[in-house]
Formats: structure tokens, C-alpha cells, sequence
């Protein structure tokens, strides 16, 4: 979640859809106000791996994300896409990159 250019990453949800056939979900409630951004990202993002076998990272993702409060949601999804193709370079990619981004208009 960020919130005037202030990030604070949410607890971890529960498992990835598809994976239990009847899986229980975990509820999480926090304020989303006017500007606010929220990212939701598989670990296919963090766990991409550059051609010596280090992790993108939620650390990587988080430095990368500053100043992002006057861009639009599609902006921001190929800004984040773009970073995970520059670090892995040649590297095979084995997982989903997948993003899902919602801003709070005025």
C-alpha cells in the first residue's frame, strides 16, 4: 500500500487461488483513501531471477517504487514489469509476472 509516497507492505494473504479446492481466505481491512495505491503482485515478480540466480526481491520492488504517486495504473504495472525484465536480462523467466494495481481517484 502506499500512501503519500509512503509505503507499508500488508500481511500476506492466504494461499494462491487454484492451488486447494476448498481454500479459506484471510480478511484484511485498512484505510484506502483518495490517492492511495495498491499493489498486489505473484511471487513470480520477487522471485525472478537475473542470469547468477539472484532474486528481483520485495526489497528491489520496494527502493524501485518511489516516486509513483502521479503516475496511472498502467504506468506504474509497466514501470514494475519493466524493472523485473532489466534485472533478469537474458536470464528464463519460470513463473507468472503478474500485477494487479488499483489507485483511488479524487
Amino acid at each position: 500500500l502506499i500512501k503519500n509516497s509512503s509505503i507499508t507492505k500488508l500481511a500476506k494473504g492466504s494461499p494462491a487461488l487454484g492451488i486447494l479446492a476448498s481454500p479459506s481466505f484471510n480478511e484484511i481491512n485498512f484505510e484506502f483513501t483518495q490517492s492511495d495505491i495498491l499493489i498486489a503482485y505473484s511471487d513470480g515478480v520477487t522471485e525472478a531471477r537475473n542470469e547468477t540466480g539472484e532474486f528481483f526481491s520485495e526489497e528491489r520492488l520496494t527502493m524501485e517504487l518511489s516516486n509513483i504517486s502521479e503516475m496511472s495504473t498502467k504506468q506504474i504495472g509497466e514501470k514494475i514489469l519493466a524493472m523485473v525484465d532489466r534485472f533478469v536480462g537474458k536470464a528464463k523467466v519460470h513463473d507468472d509476472l503478474t500485477l494487479a494495481i488499483i489507485k483511488r481517484s479524487k
